[in-house]
């Protein structure tokens, strides 16, 4: 990729990042979380959103099972039970 796209990109998913650190910081503080280290988890689920973008158009999951893949990771994040596997 050219430097000037890239750049670009890299300041987008910056704001982004950071965006959900605040979110997932906020989230986590309010279900008595505190102690977990929001920006790491802003990453991780950024990562497997990411992720999870390329494995549902190729077949690899369907929309469904992505959603049920991204709904046990918040649960986790939360504390809360994971979803049934039918989700």
């Amino acid at each position: 990729m050219s430097p000037a796209p890239a750049r670009g990109l890299r300041a987008d998913h910056a704001k982004l990042q950071e965006a959900f650190t605040g979110l997932v910081r906020d989230a986590l503080a309010g279900a008595g979380h505190a102690a977990a280290d929001p920006r790491r988890a802003a990453r991780t689920l950024l990562a497997l959103a990411d992720g999870l973008t390329t494995h549902v158009p190729v077949g690899h999951l369907s929309p469904r099972e992505a959603y049920a893949v991204l709904h046990g990771h918040l649960a986790g994040l939360w504390g809360l039970p994971e979803p049934s596997a039918g989700a």
